[in-house]
C-alpha cells in the first residue's frame, strides 16, 4: 500500500487509472475507493465461494536461501519444463521484485532453459 500511494502522488491527477487484483480484503477494497472514481468492478467466479482450483497440485518446497536457484531447476526439471525437446510444457514462476525476475531469467538462460 504504502508503495502505490508514493507512486500516485507523482502522477497527474487527471489519469485514467486501472487497478488488478487477485484478491479482494477490506484494506484492498479501501485504498481502491481511495483512489478510484467512478470505478467499475469485474468479477470471475462467485465471489461467494472464493476457492482454489481443484485440478491444481499444490506442493511446498522449503530450502535456504542459496539453494533457491538450485531447487527451482530440480523442479523446471521434475516437471518437464527444463526439458529442451518439450516446447508444450511451460512454467510460470513468481519473484518479489522485477530485479529477481531479471536474475532469474539469467539463471534459467544460462541453464538453457527458455523464458520471457
Amino acid at each position: 500500500e504504502p508503495q502505490i500511494r508514493k507512486i500516485l502522488a507523482k502522477v497527474p491527477r487527471q489519469r485514467h487509472t486501472m487497478f488488478f487484483t487477485a484478491t479482494w480484503p477490506p484494506s484492498v477494497r479501501r485504498l481502491a475507493s481511495e483512489f478510484l472514481t467512478g470505478a467499475y468492478t469485474v468479477t470471475i467466479g462467485n465471489r461467494d465461494e472464493l476457492k482454489g482450483n481443484q485440478d491444481i497440485t499444490q506442493i511446498i518446497w522449503t530450502c535456504r536461501g542459496n539453494e533457491k536457484n538450485t531447487v527451482l531447476m530440480q523442479i523446471l526439471r521434475q516437471a518437464g519444463v527444463a526439458d529442451h525437446g518439450n516446447v508444450a510444457c511451460k512454467g510460470l514462476v513468481f519473484c518479489s521484485t522485477k530485479r529477481m525476475c531479471d536474475q532469474l531469467a539469467q539463471n534459467l538462460e544460462r541453464n538453457r532453459v527458455p523464458c520471457g
